[in-house]
């Protein structure tokens, strides 16, 4: 998100509804708003109903499709990209807790 922030300064983050409660809500935005020093809390959208998230949960798969060797859609995206990171969500999860 930092390589990010060097394109969009004022970056807007919106994610996936993604907890149940809202506790895990307000702790995820806690993290990131201090980690990123963001103006704007991040927004919990449902990938129902938000077309850009379902566009960032296509790009995902697609991405992943790469990695499991099972699409060849990532390929249609590379000339879009302009930063690329592979995070595993265990070691990113680890990360936070420190």
């Amino acid at each position: 998100m930092r390589e990010c922030q060097t394109y969009y300064a004022e970056l807007q983050m919106r994610l996936d509804r993604h907890f149940s409660h809202s506790t895990h809500t307000i702790s995820l935005n806690t993290i990131l708003v201090n980690a990123l020093n963001l103006k704007e809390t991040p927004r919990h959208l449902d990938s129902q109903k938000d077309g850009n998230i379902q566009l960032a949960d296509f790009v995902a798969g697609a991405i992943l499709q790469r990695f499991t060797r099972k699409g060849v859609l990532a390929d249609i995206l590379d000339k879009r990209v302009v930063s690329g990171k592979i995070v595993k969500w265990k070691t990113s999860a680890q990360k936070m807790k420190r």
